[in-house]
């Protein structure tokens, strides 16, 4: 079990502190990609959903099966009509 904070620890956090914000700039020498590790913009790989070939109407898709996993109702739905599912 985690110790409790008392009082004056909480005090701590309330009181204003003294500090200098400065504009960050990037230094390659400060942080290294690690090697063999793929990364990946996660935000262009939402704008992919639904937009492969298991998505296309009126083909079997396994995004369908999911949408089928989500209880009834307008969740399963949504789900469903983005997926263009049957």
């Amino acid at each position: 079990m985690a110790p409790q904070p008392d009082a004056s620890q909480a005090k701590i956090y309330t009181q204003n502190a003294d500090y200098n914000c400065s504009p960050w700039t990037a230094d390659a020498s400060e942080f290294a990609l690690p090697a063999g590790v793929m990364f990946a913009d996660l935000s262009s790989m939402m704008g992919m959903v639904g937009k492969g070939p298991m998505a296309r109407p009126g083909t079997p898709a396994m995004n369908c099966s999911l949408c089928d996993q989500v209880p009834n109702g307008h969740g399963r739905d949504q789900c469903r009509a983005a997926m263009h599912c049957q």
